[in-house]
C-alpha cells in the first residue's frame, strides 16, 4: 500500500471513529449509570483510537481533516438504545473487517502493530455492546424503559 492510500485509510477510519463516539453522546445523559459508564469507555478508546491514527497519519506526512461538530442525523436519534448499540457494534465489525483487510498490504511493522492495536480494541467493543445488549433484555421488563423519566 503507498504512502497516499494509506494515509487516505487512516483518513476514513480516522472519520468513522469520531462518527462513532458522537453517535453515543446523546445517549449518555439518558441511561442508568451502568451503561453509562460502558458507553463513556467506547468512546474513551475511540479517542485513543483517533490519536493513535492521527500519530501515523502525521508521520506520513498527513494531516487529519478538522472534525465538525456535527450533531448526529435526526433519524440516529430517534432510534432506542436497542437499535443504536446494534448499529455501533455493526460499525466496530466494519472497522476491525476494513483493517483486517488493509494489514497485509501495510509495510511499515509499527503502523500494523498499532493498527493491529486497534482493530483489536474494536473487537473487545464489539463485546462490550454484545454485554449490555444482553444486560437490557435480561433487566428490562416490557414497561421499563431504559432512559431516565424526566
Amino acid at each position: 500500500m503507498s504512502d497516499a492510500e494509506l494515509a487516505s485509510f487512516l483518513e476514513s477510519l480516522i472519520s468513522a471513529e469520531r462518527a462513532g463516539a458522537r453517535s453515543l453522546t446523546p445517549l449518555l445523559e439518558r441511561t442508568f449509570p451502568p451503561i453509562r459508564t460502558r458507553l463513556v469507555h467506547l468512546q474513551r478508546v475511540a479517542s485513543r483510537n483517533i490519536a493513535a491514527l492521527g500519530c501515523i497519519l502525521r508521520r506520513l506526512g498527513g494531516e487529519a481533516a478538522p472534525s465538525s461538530a456535527a450533531l448526529p442525523e435526526p433519524s440516529l436519534t430517534r432510534r432506542s438504545l436497542r437499535a443504536r448499540l446494534e448499529l455501533a457494534k455493526r460499525g466496530q465489525a466494519w472497522a476491525a473487517r476494513r483493517i483486517e483487510g488493509a494489514l497485509p498490504r501495510i509495510g511499515p511493522r509499527g503502523v500494523r502493530q498499532a493498527l493491529d492495536a486497534v482493530r483489536d480494541s474494536h473487537l473487545l467493543n464489539i463485546g462490550i455492546c454484545r454485554g449490555i445488549l444482553v444486560d437490557l433484555d435480561a433487566s428490562l421488563s416490557p414497561t421499563t424503559t431504559w432512559e431516565r423519566s424526566r
